[in-house]
């Protein structure tokens, strides 16, 4: 009981990231449950209230929907950051963008093979390596224009990432615990999944719920230099 697969993906359509190769993967799952990275207040305007979606994620589970009885089960952060330092942040890469070449270039080509590679990519290891050259990037560029102000922004909007994640894994053993099923999908951002194939593993030593995770990944399927 309780085999998850865990599927990482971007929130939007870019080339052969969309709703058909998305939906394909779902297929193939075949899954009983949906733990979806998303907000209750947004799980209600767009399942209950049926407000049109941008979200990749939500299309290809409506789409699927049509066809096949799911549970589907928001497990987000509850809290969302004020506006004020969401501002900050973006103000923050902003200014990276603007000073720093290698930023520009690890965010150009990230997109870039995400574009041709689509879901592949997102669930490599490929993408993994270029998430953590991204991250040293923004540090790297940080102490380059010598701005202490960038620092903790950066820091406080990792803590909340990695908060975010412990609470939706957090949701998902709750709901295990009272709810008996063979086969689930957790989707999150691509950006999330190495550090949620690590938390669930320490999170499964102790927890009295065993979840055998399945981890969709295509290894590495780029030429690095």
């Amino acid at each position: 009981m309780h085999n998850i697969t865990l599927v990482g993906t971007l929130h939007v359509e870019k080339g052969n990231c969309n709703l058909s190769e998305l939906y394909h993967i779902i297929e193939r799952i075949n899954p009983e449950v949906i733990f979806e990275e998303l907000y209750l207040a947004d799980f209600n305007e767009l399942y209950i209230e049926k407000k049109q979606s941008i979200k990749l994620e939500t299309n290809a589970i409506l789409k699927y929907m049509e066809n096949h009885q799911i549970e589907h089960i928001p497990v987000d952060y509850a809290e969302i950051p004020p506006q004020t330092f969401l501002d900050l942040h973006k103000s923050m890469h902003l200014q990276l963008e603007k000073r720093s070449y290698g930023y520009r270039q690890v965010h150009d080509r990230n997109m870039e093979f995400i574009s041709f590679y689509g879901f592949m990519y997102l669930n490599s290891n490929d993408y993994i390596k270029m998430n953590d050259i991204y991250e040293n990037e923004i540090i790297e560029t940080i102490k380059f224009i010598k701005d202490e102000s960038l620092m903790p922004i950066n820091q406080q909007w990792l803590d909340f990432m990695s908060n975010r994640e412990d609470v939706m894994i957090s949701k998902i053993y709750d709901y295990c615990k009272e709810h008996n099923f063979e086969r689930g999908l957790f989707y999150i951002g691509a950006a999330h999944r190495s550090a949620i194939m690590e938390k669930t593993q320490k999170f499964n030593e102790t927890s009295e719920i065993k979840i055998t995770w399945n981890y969709l990944n295509y290894g590495d399927i780029l030429q690095w230099p």
